[in-house]
């Protein structure tokens, strides 16, 4: 008996002393006190697997934090969490936007858009940068002045529909006819289809002969 608690005593001073070991190494609060911290180093002598692997964890949160970016998230955490794709080809989608109808940014477009893209637009169809722009200068000729606004996003991986709205001023003859000055304002969905960070394929959707009826009304 009395070796049974000489034993027990050994074994909490070894506890406590690797406890102020894992203190000094660490801080206090890594263990929230010296029995915790020194039990929880104990176990790892005893599962020497769970030691490597525990490591293992600490080094790549070592990384993360000297590199001042969040630590990074396994790929079972960020499907529960719905995945980073569709964050940021939400993201790829309102650049889009913003950067290719707003800004006029034509290198955007080249970033974007893959070279063998298929857009199917309201009465084309064009493949490649190239054709977009074409297709983007004419309608900018007849309003110079347009603005678009997402009005909504919804993005489930590859895919991406955008809800949006526009307006402008009919100031040239980039529709085929006259400039009638009139104000207009439309809204459509683009769908687009992204494959490694890029749109491959597009559709939009919204009423263009509506428009061009009421720009040719009297």
């Amino acid at each position: 008996m009395k070796w049974v608690l000489l034993g027990a005593v050994l074994l909490v001073v070894f506890v406590i002393l690797e406890g102020k070991r894992q203190e000094k190494k660490y801080g206090r609060s890594r263990g929230g006190n010296l029995m915790r911290a020194g039990l929880l180093d104990f176990q790892r002598h005893l599962e020497p697997e769970r030691k490597v692997e525990i490591l293992l964890e600490r080094r790549e949160r070592t990384v993360d934090l000297e590199s001042g970016d969040e630590p990074t998230k396994t790929g079972r955490e960020a499907i529960r969490e719905g995945g980073d794709m569709s964050a940021t080809n939400a993201r790829l989608a309102r650049r889009w936007f913003e950067e290719v109808w707003n800004d006029r940014r034509d290198a955007t477009v080249e970033e974007l858009m893959h070279s063998d893209a298929v857009g199917h637009m309201e009465g084309m169809e064009i493949k490649g940068p190239s054709e977009f722009l074409s297709a983007r200068a004419t309608l900018l000729q007849a309003f110079p002045d347009l603005r678009v606004e997402v009005d909504g996003i919804v993005a489930e991986g590859d895919d991406v529909v955008v809800r949006w709205s526009a307006k402008g001023t009919h100031r040239g003859e980039g529709l085929g006819f006259a400039a009638s000055r009139k104000s207009a304002e439309f809204r459509g969905m683009s769908w687009l289809h992204f494959r490694n960070g890029r749109i491959v394929e597009g559709w939009d959707a919204w009423n263009q002969g509506r428009l061009l009826q009421d720009l040719q009304s009297p």
